[in-house]
């Protein structure tokens, strides 16, 4: 495994939940996905989650190595749970083309909050050369897919998860 990418961002909580207060339906669509949106929401702290998604967002993009650039938007990115807590990333639409074309294979990410703040960490890995071939695993994936093949598109619902402590606060 190699690491192709890191990132790393901060945000004020109550930013987040003042910009939720301020546009509300509208900001919560255009930055989450409608799952992202459920399984905030039906948490105890739901300002600080949105906080700790919208800080991985950010944190994979400086991954990636694009930052914010046409063709990618706040959607291609979400952020989900595996059973036990951990955290995983789908990357879909523009943003899964950068990821392709920079050989990214696997997007790592740890996320912790508080009432005041919400930080993440992204690291960005490829598969290390097997016979002179690079190969990843978003080479061959379908249209909406994980970068971890474990995680996929059937995870358990988030309105049925549990909230559990892990590691990485989310």
């Amino acid at each position: 495994m190699n690491i192709l990418g890191i990132g790393t961002d901060i945000v004020e909580c109550p930013r987040i939940g003042k910009m939720i207060e301020q546009h509300g339906e509208l900001f919560l669509r255009r930055v989450y996905t409608d799952r992202e949106i459920r399984y905030c929401q039906a948490r105890k702290h739901a300002i600080e989650h949105f906080a700790g998604r919208w800080a991985a967002k950010e944190a994979i993009l400086k991954a990636l190595g694009t930052g914010w650039s046409r063709g990618i938007s706040w959607t291609d990115l979400e952020v989900r749970n595996d059973p036990s807590g951990r955290p995983k990333v789908l990357i879909r639409g523009g943003a899964k083309d950068v990821a392709i074309r920079q050989g990214i294979a696997d997007m790592l990410i740890s996320i912790s909050h508080c009432r005041t703040y919400a930080v993440a960490y992204a690291v960005a890995t490829g598969i290390d050369r097997v016979a002179g071939e690079r190969r990843s695993a978003v080479d061959t994936a379908d249209e909406e897919t994980s970068l971890d093949p474990d995680l996929g598109g059937d995870q358990a619902d988030p309105e049925t998860e549990t909230e559990t402590e892990t590691d990485s606060g989310e």
